[in-house]
């Protein structure tokens, strides 16, 4: 499934921005126990992920679940690759394993979202942006995310708030045009 350049590539650079430099932060485990194997694969993944090669992007974070089966940000990286994919049933899966490894691991909770709005289980979706919004109540976009999943329902007004919340916390998100 193709995806937009300039939306792929902003969503690429975010997840990048989120998970690179402390990929190892939402662990069970301490970083010092996590395979140089598995943090190997995972750079690479996110290097071919950043590029748009989604293929690599997901052999090597299957690579890195393989040598760190216990990180949830490998699992949540690899439920990325699949979504960003299309393979959606693939991605769940993945963000449920990241979850239950990582309660409180909040990007988790969001990509399932992101997830479950693409499976059109929207109150499913609404869930998980509430999940991720009690964790980090000014997180603007789970406030956006749950905006998208709102609007899709149905619920406008409750939709527009959320716009308008995400916005006041980072002015660059804007409701979607319809």
């Amino acid at each position: 499934m193709k995806t937009g350049a300039p939306r792929f590539i902003l969503l690429s650079a975010l997840l990048v921005a989120f998970l690179f430099p402390g990929w190892a932060t939402a662990q069970t485990a301490s970083p010092a126990t996590v395979s140089p194997l598995a943090e190997q694969h995972y750079k690479q993944g996110m290097l071919a992920l950043q590029k748009g090669d989604l293929r690599t992007a997901i052999r090597e974070f299957r690579l890195a679940v393989r040598y760190a089966p216990k990180l949830p940000t490998a699992h949540n990286s690899l439920g990325y690759a699949f979504l960003q994919n299309g393979q959606i049933d693939a991605a769940v899966t993945e963000f449920r394993k990241a979850i239950a490894l990582g309660p409180t691991f909040t990007e988790a909770y969001l990509n399932m979202a992101r997830a479950l709005e693409r499976r059109n289980d929207l109150d499913g979706a609404i869930q998980f942006c509430q999940y991720a919004l009690r964790q980090r109540p000014d997180w603007a976009n789970a406030h956006y995310q749950l905006g998208l999943a709102l609007r899709a329902k149905g619920c406008h007004a409750e939709a527009s708030a959320e716009f308008e919340k995400a916005r006041e916390l980072d002015p660059r998100l804007r409701p979607p045009r319809d």
